[in-house]
C-alpha cells in the first residue's frame, strides 16, 4: 500500500458463532501503520453481523507498506460439536463464508481509492456422532474432573486429573474452526502440560481420553 492516510471497510461475520459484543478488530502497535499515534474507529451490529471499521492517522502524514495490520478476536460461544442432520450418522461439512468486499482508502492529496477485501471461509464438519464415546466402561459411570489451569494461558496449560484413580490415554486440542493442533498420547499419568506459547490467541478446546471416558475443557490463550 502507497500513500495511505487512512481507510474504511465492512467485515461480515456470522454473529450466532460468538459472544455478543466480543467480536472485534484491533491494530498492531508495532506494523507497518501502527507508528506514530493511529486511530481506530469501530461500530458493531451482533444483529446483522457486521463489523465497520474506519482509520485515520493523527499526525496527518501518510505511510506506505505492506503486511498484517491487526487481528480479530471473538469469543465462541461453544465448542461446534455433536450438531448432525437428525436421524443420521453422516458427518456434514459446514462452510461459515466470509464474502469480502470493497473498502475505501484516502490518500494524504484526500485521494479515495479502492481497497479490496479477500474472501475467506471457516470449514468445520457436524456429525450426529457421540462425543464422548463409551471406552468399554458403563455410560452412566460419573467421568473425572478435569482442572485446567491457568485459564487464560499464555505460555503453559495444566491439566490435572485429581485422585480418582483416572489416566490419561491421548490428548487432543482442538482450535475454534474445529481444526485439531495438538495430538499425543498420554503417558499414564493423571496431569500433563501443553506449551501453548507459540500458539495463536483464541479459544481452544481440549479433549481428554483417560480409562474412565472423555472429557472435554475448554481454554483461552491470550498474550
Amino acid at each position: 500500500m502507497i500513500d495511505l492516510y487512512g481507510f474504511t471497510f465492512a467485515l461480515p461475520y456470522n454473529a450466532k458463532l460468538f459472544k455478543p459484543q466480543s467480536f472485534s478488530i484491533a491494530l498492531s502497535d508495532d506494523s507497518w501503520l501502527g507508528y506514530n499515534s493511529p486511530v481506530l474507529a469501530m461500530t458493531r451490529d451482533d444483529q446483522k453481523g457486521l463489523l465497520e471499521m474506519a482509520f485515520t492517522r493523527t499526525n496527518k502524514l501518510a505511510v506506505s507498506g505492506y503486511g498484517r495490520i491487526g487481528k480479530g478476536k471473538g469469543v465462541v460461544i461453544d465448542a461446534i460439536e455433536g450438531l448432525g442432520v437428525p436421524d443420521s450418522n453422516e458427518e456434514q461439512e459446514t462452510i461459515i463464508k466470509f464474502p469480502g468486499g470493497t473498502g475505501t482508502g484516502v490518500s494524504s492529496s484526500g485521494q479515495t481509492f479502492g481497497i479490496r477485501v479477500a474472501p475467506f471461509e471457516f470449514k468445520f464438519k457436524k456429525s450426529n456422532k457421540p462425543s464422548t464415546p463409551n471406552l468399554g466402561r458403563p455410560l452412566e459411570q460419573k467421568l473425572p474432573s478435569v482442572r485446567l489451569f491457568p485459564n487464560p494461558a499464555s505460555n503453559m496449560v495444566r491439566l490435572d486429573l485429581g485422585k480418582n484413580d483416572a489416566t490419561i490415554q491421548r490428548l487432543q486440542v482442538f482450535n475454534a474452526l474445529g481444526q485439531m493442533v495438538y495430538n499425543t498420547l498420554g503417558d499414564g499419568n493423571p496431569y500433563a502440560e501443553i506449551g501453548v506459547s507459540h500458539w495463536p490467541e483464541g479459544m481452544y478446546v481440549a479433549k481428554v481420553f483417560t480409562n474412565k471416558g472423555v472429557y472435554s475443557e475448554k481454554f483461552e490463550v491470550f498474550k
